[in-house]
């Protein structure tokens, strides 16, 4: 039987993660911590956004968002 596959394998074969060398190991804890749900939540994510969306995001190391100086 074979063992049962890591959230940073699953999402690798979802193409939402790098290769895992490319990942810090306190990363991929985190990762692997993730619940199914959340991993599902991600992968909706994606699916809505789009890939162009997401990578102008992580280019800029943050979503976008309205300007808050007024706060």
């Amino acid at each position: 039987m074979a063992a049962a596959a890591t959230n940073i394998e699953k999402m690798q074969k979802l193409g939402l993660v790098a290769k895992p060398h490319n990942i810090s190991e306190g990363d991929q804890k985190l990762i692997n911590s993730l619940s199914a749900s959340e991993i599902g939540a991600l992968v909706s994510m994606r699916k809505k956004l789009g890939d162009p969306l997401l990578k102008k995001i992580h280019k800029g190391g943050r979503f976008p968002h309205p300007d808050t100086s007024s706060f």
